[in-house]
């Protein structure tokens, strides 16, 4: 049986994105996404603010990135749509 994660876990799944990112080199990406991350307040608004981030960085290093973590952005970005369109 599969639980979801608690907020804070995932919260830490995209702080290591964006950290793998960075050590990755790519440092607009991560960027975009700790931007929009440092948008979320509680509101509808900052997360679409956050899934327009995840969205762009996507576009910007996604077909350079391993696909584990491109599916793993994707999953988030998934999470944060569900949340944006409820």
């Amino acid at each position: 049986m599969q639980t979801s994660p608690t907020h804070e876990e995932f919260f830490q799944s995209i702080r290591i994105q964006i950290h793998r990112l960075r050590k990755a080199g790519h440092q607009a990406a991560a960027d975009a996404i700790q931007d929009g991350f440092s948008a979320l307040n509680g509101l509808t608004d900052g997360w679409a603010i956050f899934m327009e981030a995840i969205e762009r960085a996507i576009e910007m290093v996604g077909a350079k990135l391993p696909h584990d973590q491109v599916e793993e952005l994707q999953s988030i970005l998934s999470s944060v749509r569900e949340l944006v369109y409820r």
